[in-house]
């Protein structure tokens, strides 16, 4: 019986400590490709492949163009709302959760990933603390992300003549 017990412990200790390192790994590596994605737009930096099909990275550069040059949209927080469609498939709403939403922030030269992103339709979120803005695409229209499972879906450039940041 005693030993029936330890082991038991034994069990439950070895799958919470295989939970907790699995997690800090996946937080260090979404840690680690944010960070390398701190440059310049000229310089090559990785963007991570999704870990499965079911997955995908998105990635792009937000940038506003309010004096004939675009200029990057540094340090702005970004998230993905999911789209929910009606029984026809037709896209009706997004939605996002603060605390559990996908999210990532610019960096310097306005890029952004969003990493192992499960195969869904999204929507892009600008959220600026006290307000959050769905954007639409850059010339008008719905800005309605459908990445495909397993590869890095680049939105290219999202130039914006304005924004709501400051």
């Amino acid at each position: 019986m005693i030993i029936r017990k330890f082991y038991l412990i034994i069990v439950i200790l070895t799958l919470l400590l295989g939970c907790s390192i699995s997690k800090s790994t996946e937080k260090a590596e979404t840690s680690k490709a944010l960070q390398t994605n701190q440059s310049s737009e000229d310089a090559f930096v990785p963007i991570p492949t999704p870990s499965s099909f079911n997955n995908t990275t998105i990635t792009g550069y937000l940038l506003i163009n309010k004096t004939g040059t675009p200029v990057p949209v540094k340090g702005v927080v970004l998230y993905l709302a999911k789209v929910i469609q009606n029984d026809k498939g037709t896209p009706m709403v997004a939605g996002y959760d603060r605390q559990s939403s996908i999210r990532t922030q610019t960096d310097d030269a306005g890029r952004f990933v969003f990493v192992n992103v499960p195969v869904a339709q999204y929507s892009l979120i600008l959220d600026n603390f006290t307000s959050a803005y769905l954007l639409s695409k850059p010339d008008g229209g719905d800005l309605i992300i459908t990445p495909k499972g397993g590869i890095i879906d680049d939105l290219g450039k999202l130039i914006y003549r304005d924004l709501p940041i400051s």
